[in-house]
């Protein structure tokens, strides 16, 4: 028995050295949180939403997406991908706002610093940094969920999810992505952007289709399986 334990323990040890173990539990989401519609998706951190009549910028807490509208560093690798991500799960949506003693009420700019959850009971913060579309981010102070923020950005980093796949930004923004070695084949530009990426599909299955024809960019952990975050069919 000793034996067993002890060659368990250096397995489990083993595991956490290499980054293989399990990603922390999600959050869960408080009760009571103030409801708010989100009228407009800014890029991947940062929405504005309308509530008790009035509208609010939000400067989502403990995330941070590589840049499209910063003129001063340009359209980063993933900021395309990471705005489409928040548009998705957030546009025109309810969701409930979370504050943060540590973090203040509103950032510099006068953006009210918030975590937003979704109406699925999920927390868009985590799941964008969970899913590889943002980095965890700290300002000056830990954050209420930092432990968590931090467990999801080594699980997406060692799954190659979004932009830590060596087929995109290998987890550097300001790096384009790599070109493919192949030439896709097909138009699956349906919303007509000038690109094909998950935001061009319903469904899984669609996306299925777009990666079978070299559309690699859609298999952000190498899996073999496109834009895993939308619905299977």
């Amino acid at each position: 028995m000793r034996a067993f334990l002890l060659a368990l323990t250096v397995a489990i040890a083993s595991s956490l050295a290499n980054g293989s173990a399990a990603v922390r539990s999600a959050p869960i989401q408080p009760p009571g949180l103030p409801a708010a519609q989100v009228i407009q998706v800014v890029d991947g951190d940062t929405i504005k939403v309308r509530m008790l009549g009035r509208t609010y910028t939000v400067r989502l807490i403990g995330m941070d997406t590589p840049e499209t509208v910063d003129p001063r560093k340009g359209v980063q690798c993933y900021g395309p991908e990471a705005s489409s991500f928040a548009k998705r799960l957030l546009n025109n949506k309810t969701v409930y706002l979370e504050t943060d003693k540590s973090q203040g009420n509103l950032d510099k700019y006068s953006r009210m610093l918030r975590y937003v959850w979704l109406p699925d009971g999920r927390m868009y913060n985590y799941v964008a940094v969970l899913e590889g579309y943002a980095r965890e981010y700290t300002y000056n102070s830990t954050y209420r969920y930092s432990y968590d923020f931090s467990s999801a950005q080594s699980d997406a980093r060692t799954n190659g999810r979004g932009l830590w796949n060596r087929s995109t930004c290998n987890g550097t923004s300001s790096t384009p992505a790599p070109p493919s070695s192949t030439t896709p084949k097909g138009n699956f530009d349906n919303n007509r952007d000038g690109k094909v990426t998950c935001s061009d599909f319903r469904t899984q299955a669609e996306a299925n289709s777009a990666l079978a024809q070299g559309y690699t960019n859609l298999d952000g952990n190498g899996d073999g399986k496109a834009c895993e975050s939308l619905p299977a069919k």
